[in-house]
């Protein structure tokens, strides 16, 4: 246990040392695992360039700095990658819209076809329909 408190701590004093402040905002979090180094960050362009360019000067570091950091003198490999809850798209939010009536069915039917007068008839009882279900909820 106390062998891991040490491990982190001496995680927190590297990380506040030698990455940008931009790095240590992205970073969620740096784990220790068989001689490697393993950074998770929040962002996949961050990753890639870090795994890029900053590998090779973390693992210098390390080595230069045996003293100050003893518990990670062993890292052999910096890695980072970002979790696969980060990529994984969240589900779109399903958004319900409701649409309100506002004619009340009052109209003059002025249809001289039998068929194009009933058309509007069963309009005028569908709208009056659901005028009276959304204005008994209200």
């Amino acid at each position: 246990m106390h062998q891991k408190l040490e491990a982190q701590s001496e995680i927190t004093r590297f990380k506040n040392a030698f990455l940008t402040p931009l790095e240590r905002e992205q970073i969620l979090f740096i784990v220790p695992k068989n001689n490697q180094l393993l950074f998770a960050f929040k962002h996949k362009a961050l990753c890639v360039e870090f795994n890029h360019y900053k590998h090779k000067f973390i693992i210098e570091s390390l080595k230069q700095y045996k003293e100050r950091f003893p518990s990670l003198a062993s890292i052999q490999k910096i890695h980072a990658y970002v979790p696969s809850h980060i990529l994984s798209p969240k589900p779109p939010q399903k958004s319900v819209q409701i649409y309100r009536e506002h004619a009340k069915g009052e109209f003059i039917n002025h249809a001289t076809n039998p068929q194009i007068y009933e058309k509007f008839e069963a309009l005028r009882a569908g709208v009056k329909r659901q005028w009276e279900a959304q204005n008994a909820q209200a």
